[in-house]
């Protein structure tokens, strides 16, 4: 895989169909990063050891690369245990103990030093046409909580990835890696975070979460 493509300096896996089901993120031991090497084991295959890729840039410069830094926001909001509720509110952002699916990946990435809010916001209003979930009206107090959106912003800012899953293909394995963003198109309509690819579970072990 190239590493030029990353307009946005960040991975996202966009998923057209529900081929397989992710966890959004794995808990772990608070401030630590992932591992440069992950264990996967499939009960059909062998365990193999799938490597972590080198990132090197560090877009809040706190010593960290963006996609360490993305993981370890994302599992601060799960380990914030924020209450499920799917609202709108006035100015965009909910309270930080409520949220949804989406609210994970804008946080994690403001953690990382993005401003995901900003970002979809200035795409929407330069090309509101590609955006079909917007309707023709962009509303700056929710777009970027809106799955659709979402999607559609990262298919134009960012990787798409593979969508395939090959157990004990350590080439196929490392596509997957910490820090990559996962979408699930409709009607599951979510999106989620990779920890490690150790989460990784066969598609009928996991429940579809809910989303926005």
């Amino acid at each position: 895989m190239t590493q030029g493509k990353r307009q946005l300096l960040l991975r996202a896996l966009i998923i057209v169909a529900i081929c397989f089901i992710l966890g959004a993120v794995a808990v772990g031991s608070p401030g630590s990063r992932p591992p440069a090497l992950s264990s996967l084991h499939w009960p059909w295959s062998p365990r193999v050891q799938v490597p972590g890729i080198d990132f090197p840039h560090d877009q809040d410069g706190d010593g960290i690369d963006d996609l360490n830094d993305i993981v370890l926001g994302a599992r601060a909001e799960v380990e914030r245990a924020p209450r499920y509720r799917s609202a709108y509110y006035q100015g965009g952002y909910p309270p930080e103990n409520e949220g949804v699916c989406t609210d994970l990946i804008w946080r994690a990435l403001r953690d990382a030093g993005y401003d995901l809010k900003a970002l979809v916001d200035e795409d929407i209003s330069r090309n509101v046409s590609v955006y079909p979930r917007v309707e023709g009206s962009p509303d700056p107090n929710i777009d970027f909580r809106r799955v659709q959106n979402l999607s559609v912003f990262f298919q134009r800012h960012a990787d798409i990835l593979t969508i395939e899953i090959i157990p004990g293909d350590v080439e196929n394995l490392s596509q997957w890696q910490p820090g990559d963003i996962v979408v699930w198109d409709r009607p599951y309509a979510h999106i989620a975070i990779i920890y490690r690819p150790s989460t990784l579970y066969p598609p009928q072990r996991r429940p579809s979460p809910p989303g926005v």
